[in-house]
């Protein structure tokens, strides 16, 4: 795997057409090279530009983050780290509490420090 970083800023400076070309006709002819794929991403945004943006009290559909299904009232809340994760029922939080303990432990032991 290649990953190429340009600075924020750079991406003005820098020929994004050069670089797709780069991809195309160096690195996907190397020999012996069965696939390549490639993305170029110019913008990224970060989770906590999406949640300021929502004010409080507005409705959103979400799905549980352990069965997958639609969260039809109100949801259960579990706090990781810097992420919340929600569920569908106390079921479904014990149960990936119980799933994720290790990864849990680590993230907030993590976030101690």
């Amino acid at each position: 795997m290649v990953k190429l970083m340009i600075s924020e800023g750079e991406e003005d400076s820098y020929d994004l057409h050069r670089l797709e070309e780069m991809v195309r006709n160096r690195i996907a002819t190397i020999n012996g090279l069965i696939s390549a794929n490639y993305q170029i991403v110019t913008k990224t945004i970060k989770d906590e530009y999406i949640s300021s943006s929502l004010k409080a009290g507005t409705a959103i559909k979400t799905n549980c983050d352990y069965c997958g299904n639609e969260i039809a009232k109100s949801a259960k809340k579990l706090q990781v780290g810097q992420y919340n994760r929600y569920f569908c029922c106390n079921s479904c939080l014990t149960l990936y509490k119980d799933k994720y303990k290790g990864r849990i432990k680590v993230v907030s032991e993590r976030e101690l420090k």
